[in-house]
């Protein structure tokens, strides 16, 4: 450290002697180009000052009055030497305020464009010339032998790179989040400087993300004579910048590897909650094996220590950042978000870390299926957060608020969290909550500690913050959505972001009604459920997303807010009865235009109709429902135990069609038709109307009935195939439709699914988390626990389950998730016309198809998103290796399934993907809902491009083949619906 001051005062008196003898008319600025200055030379200018005959030559009469007064030569003396000091302050003055001019030039021009955000990937390019603070830097880094090598780390696969350009990045696609890339990059010999902060070798100058600090960054304005305060450390560092070339601040010295989360704000709860340590999930791996690898922040109390220990990091490796300038012998920074916003995948994994150390902790049962199906045997937890009383959002009526809820929520625990709760009970109160209702504030951040599911009442402030008065931050929105946590907002009555609050607690309680409209009818009768029980039928119905809107609309104008804990009943105005038949038998089929129930209604007119119950069953209990709808066998009744050697029939579901003459096959209600067929479909949603949009554009039809049994195609219909060969009919290959699920989408996708596109396989099956056989749905068991991170090991089990009980039964084999529309026969078909045109058996040869992937040039895969497809013979192959752990990934746990499976099948098998386009080089498999795919704009800096540069995109009505086979992204069975709508029921117009 002494070297590196000692170092420094050389350097600024080196810099101080450069000044001094370089006072030229021609001054070069630090990028190279010439200024003229009109200033004369210092020295040449004190010689003209004294030595002038205008100014100073003697007079006779001057020469005698010096002669009476022997005082007059050092009067003049004085006033010379006066007027000389004046006069070399003022060149200096000059010259100081010319360099700051050049370097506030240069530093906006130059190294402001260097100062990429994380909208960006890194971008890095040499620094012509130095610029002061440069060479400062140099002089400190030399007894470190600062050169231009690179670091590489195999771990982390961080990419080389060459010469003086010293960054290099790692780019992690899954945290990509908004507008922001998925980063880490890389430093070696780097300089942290300012509060933000930003980190500095010389040749790069990288700004990681979060919130901005504006100018108040190490040198930043140096120059300009500023007072400079950065916040850091819980406090505020102040110090003075003179004019003219400062010196640097005290340089603090990291040897070895750091891991920097500091970022402006970050020693503050929420901004270290949501900002700074969420970004660890990008390197938590890397840390994990180089237990020397330093962590570098603003430290604040020690809670952050506490969080850091809980997910197996030792406080020992914890440095604090309170230095304005730190030098690190190889820096790693995984990227930041803007403020107020959280890395949606890195939350998630926190998330998961987190509460697996908290259920350790406190000794909570693990409940493997806690995603999809929470106990019921605990009552509701609801927390109501305090804050600091009469502080900035604390709530004035705050205990009046409690208890209008215990007195709602009678059977429900209800807990206050104070503002001076620890943060072990921070974790263990969150850890259980159903519901949490709370003031604007960090409280909200933790909602990482909460489950999936739960839900999150935000309690704003009447006056917003930054922003006009209904200006709402969205920013514990983003905190709950990356964790699963549903997010609603209320308004206070009074109050703004710095003073306390008046809650209006009867629009709270108001609220409460329309997140679970018959949870208090349960608790009332005294029967416990969980809020995620009473939520889980509301999903999917919602005609807007309820994570996003201030407002939850109602699908039918019969409910209303004030009718709901009380819903009416639906006054049965005819003599409608349901049949009692049997769902399941071949004869009750035949007779069912809806999956096995059949209302039989006296006339078209009836003020009963199926649509009634799909638009109440969100908003109701099944013992308040109509007799129709109460009776209904697929929906409301619980689903019949299976036995554990069960094997479902997936041939169910294509025996359930209505094979009639106008709908291809399909078994959707009539009463429906019409209104599926308007814009904004069912939901009000305008992505509805830029999906019917691009079907129409694009021309996408269904290439044939849900029931045909042959296929029509034009064999040259490939990519890379010349002229036309006519049309050929074949019989349908055999296909088998896999989803993967969760039990909670039982009766929203899946359902969804089963009413829609699913009768169009010759075999149909959910697995899932719970079985149904009336599904079918199957829960299936595997490695690891149920959540998005374990995918692959659920995918293993699927296709190993697969093999033992169906392979001889099908020629292919479909995987995808639940949020898929497929158009079965256009697969068919496809799938056909490829064994005509290369003369092959899918029994025998070796296909892999799908949408493919390839990120660079590397690590080749088919799209999950989009759904893959396995001839027999390919999956027979697969089989034989799926437990290899050395080139088929067997005990890896990662929600990579779609990458897993590609590099089995390509890099070790041999067994490469096939290029799906049609002629005109359009996609057949989209990984995108259709009204996206339409209205996506292509960029270099896309994802979505850099995975298709091998073959390049087509957009706008190009995008897709009219014989298209999938898309991805239709998250709600409205939406499914409508778009099978639009295929086989609605006109073109």
């Amino acid at each position: 450290m002494l070297g590196l001051q000692k170092r420094g005062q050389a350097a600024s008196a080196d810099q101080a002697s450069l000044r001094a003898n370089n006072q030229t008319s021609n001054k070069s600025s630090p990028n190279g180009d010439h200024i003229t200055t009109n200033q004369t030379p210092i020295r040449q200018s004190i010689k003209i000052d004294i030595h002038s005959t205008q100014a100073y030559s003697p007079s006779p009469h001057r020469i005698k009055h010096k002669r009476q007064n022997s005082t007059l030569p050092i009067m003049l003396i004085l006033t010379c030497t006066f007027l000389t000091m004046l006069n070399l302050m003022h060149q200096k003055i000059n010259q100081f305020q010319l360099e700051a001019k050049q370097q506030t030039l240069f530093r906006r021009q130059t190294l402001m464009s260097l100062l990429f955000d994380p909208k960006a990937l890194p971008q890095y390019s040499n620094l012509h010339g130095r610029y002061t603070g440069c060479i400062f830097l140099n002089g400190m880094l030399a007894p470190h032998n600062y050169n231009d090598a690179v670091f590489v780390d195999k771990e982390l696969d961080i990419v080389n790179g060459s010469g003086t350009n010293l960054v290099n990045r790692y780019r992690l696609k899954d945290y990509d989040y908004e507008e922001v890339k998925g980063i880490v990059a890389s430093f070696n010999n780097a300089f942290i400087y300012g509060s933000e902060p930003i980190v500095y070798d010389c040749h790069v100058k990288f700004r990681p993300g979060g919130a901005n600090a504006l100018d108040l960054n190490g040198f930043g304005r140096a120059l300009e004579g500023i007072t400079m305060k950065g916040v850091g450390g819980g406090g505020v560092n102040n110090y003075q910048v003179p004019l003219g070339i400062p010196p640097p601040p005290s340089v603090g010295v990291i040897n070895g590897t750091a891991v920097l989360i500091a970022q402006y704000w970050g020693q503050r709860y929420y901004h270290w909650m949501s900002e700074c340590f969420p970004r660890l999930a990008l390197v938590k791996d890397y840390l994990d094996a180089h237990p020397s690898a330093k962590i570098l922040f603003f430290r604040g109390d020690d809670t952050k220590q506490t969080i850091l220990k809980m997910i197996g990091i030792d406080p020992d490796r914890i440095i604090e950042y309170t230095s304005m300038l730190t030098f690190v012998e190889h820096l790693i920074v995984p990227t930041a978000t803007a403020e107020g916003r959280i890395i949606q995948r890195a939350g998630g994994i926190m998330n998961k870390h987190l509460r697996n150390a908290i259920r350790e902790m406190f000794h909570i049962p693990y409940n493997p299926t806690w995603r999809s199906s929470p106990s019921v045997a605990k009552a509701p937890s609801i927390i109501i957060q305090q804050r600091s009383p009469g502080g900035a959002r604390s709530m004035t009526n705050g205990d009046d608020l409690v208890s209008a809820v215990k007195k709602a929520y009678p059977n429900a625990v209800v807990e206050v969290f104070h503002h001076d709760e620890t943060i072990w009970d921070a974790m263990r109160m969150h850890y259980g909550a159903d519901l949490v209702i709370g003031p604007h504030g960090a409280g909200e951040s933790n909602a990482l500690f909460m489950r999936p599911g739960a839900v999150m009442l935000e309690i704003y402030m009447k006056v917003g913050m930054m922003g006009p008065l209904n200006w709402l931050n969205p920013c514990h929105n983003h905190t709950s959505n990356s964790v699963g946590v549903k997010h609603y907002y209320v308004i206070s009555k009074s109050g703004d972001h710095g003073t306390p609050m008046e809650v209006d607690i009867d629009v709270v309680m108001e609220k409460l009604l329309e997140i679970f409209p018959y949870y208090s009818t349960y608790v009332s009768k005294n029967e416990s459920l969980s809020l995620l029980n009473a939520h889980r039928l509301q999903e999917d119905e919602k005609t807007k997303d309820a994570g996003n809107t201030n407002e939850i609309p109602y699908s039918t104008p019969e409910l209303k807010a004030k009718d709901v804990g009380n819903v009416k009943e639906i006054p049965d105005s005819s003599t409608a009865k349901l049949e009692k038949i049997n769902p399941y038998t071949s004869d009750a089929m035949k007779k069912n235009p809806y999956l096995g129930w059949q209302p039989t209604f006296p006339s078209p007119d009836s003020s009963f109709s199926w649509r009634t119950c799909f638009s109440i069953r969100p908003t109701a209990p099944v013992s308040k429902l109509p007799q129709e709808c109460r009776e209904h066998p697929d929906i409301f009744g619980k689903a019949p135990k299976v036995d554990k050697n069960w094997v479902p029939d997936v041939t169910m579901v294509r025996t359930m069609l209505m094979y009639g003459k106008d709908q291809g096959g399909h078994a959707f209600p009539p009463p429906l038709d019409k209104e599926l067929c308007e814009d904004f479909g069912v939901m009000g949603d305008k992505e509805e109307d830029t999906n019917k949009k691009c079907l129409k554009e694009t021309n996408i039809k269904p290439t044939g009935p849900l029931n045909a049994t042959t296929v029509t195609f034009d064999p040259s219909n490939h990519f890379g195939v010349d002229g036309t060969s006519g049309l050929v009919t074949v019989n349908a290959p055999t296909l088998m439709c896999m989803v993967y699920t969760l039990a909670d989408a039982h009766s929203s996708r899946i359902q969804g699914m089963r009413e829609t596109w699913a009768g169009g396989c010759d075999g149909f099956l959910a697995f899932s988390t719970e079985s149904d056989p009336r599904l079918p749905a199957m829960a299936i068991q595997h490695d690891g626990p149920e959540e998005y991170d374990n995918m692959w090991q659920k995918s293993r089990s699927i296709w190993k389950f697969v093999g033992k009980h169906y392979i001889d039964d099908f020629d292919w084999f479909f995987l995808g998730g639940d949020d898929l529309f497929v158009m079965p026969h256009n697969l068919k078909t496809y799938l056909a016309s490829l064994m005509y045109k290369d003369k092959a058996d899918p029994k025998v040869d070796e296909y892999y198809v799908g949408r493919r992937f390839s990120e660079w040039g590397e690590t080749p895969f088919n799209s999950g998103g989009a759904g893959y497809t396995l001839s027999r013979a390919t999956l027979r192959k697969f089989l034989t290796v799926i437990d290899d752990e050395e080139h088929c990934s067997a005990k890896k746990h990662t929600s990579g399934e779609d990458v897993e499976i590609g590099r089995c099948l390509i890099n070790y098998l041999g067994i490469n993907f096939t290029d799906t386009r049609d002629s005109l080089g359009r996609e057949r498999f989209i990984p995108f809902a259709p009204g996206t795919i339409l209205t996506r704009e292509i960029n270099e800096k896309d994802w979505y491009y850099m995975f298709n540069t091998e073959w390049g995109l087509k957009s706008g009505k190009d995008c897709c083949a009219p014989d298209s086979v999938s898309f991805h992204y239709l998250k709600k069975a409205a939406m499914v619906r409508h778009v099978q709508a639009l295929l086989y029921f609605c006109n073109d117009d």
